[in-house]
């Protein structure tokens, strides 16, 4: 069976395509049908946002009791500790790792000095050691954050 425009009868109608392609409605010609919304069975999950502990958001501390933790403490320290020695509020760092011309890179950033600074290596195994042992002996090369906080080349 063909299709035909209700009121030219013709096969292909430029106005009834507009109807069809929900882009314009013309009185007479062919309009999309709109199927209404289904809405979700069940009972709706929402997250909950968190509460607010002074002055900061609330601490939530993870876990360091893995065997990566235990073979990079130092690295560990790094990414989950939230107290400084003195017992002040801490930011945990942030690490990402990935691969550029065979090599292993990391990123380390220290968010609550705002600092970061690059490592590279042949592997992951050695670069993970090697990012732990210079976090040790704060043998890196800090770099401050931008203040403008974008990133990439300097021009």
């Amino acid at each position: 069976m063909i299709w035909r425009c209700p009121l030219s009868g013709l096969t292909w109608c430029p106005l009834c395509y507009e109807g069809l392609r929900c882009r314009r409605s013309h009185k007479g010609h062919g309009t999309a049908i709109r199927r209404p919304k289904q809405r979700r069975k069940g009972k709706r999950v929402y997250m909950k946002r968190r509460e607010r502990n002074g002055v900061g958001e609330k601490v939530l501390r993870a876990s360091t009791s893995c065997s990566i933790s235990s073979t990079f403490p130092t690295l560990a320290e790094f990414l989950a500790e939230t107290e400084w020695e003195d017992g002040s509020s801490r930011i945990p760092g942030t690490v990402m790792l990935f691969t550029e011309d065979g090599r292993w890179k990391a990123w380390v950033h220290d968010r609550d000095q705002g600092i970061g600074a690059f490592l590279s290596n042949t592997g992951l195994q050695s670069l993970l050691s090697a990012l732990d042992r210079a976090l040790r002996t704060n043998d890196l090369d800090w770099r401050a954050d931008r203040p403008d906080g974008k990133g990439g080349r300097l021009k």
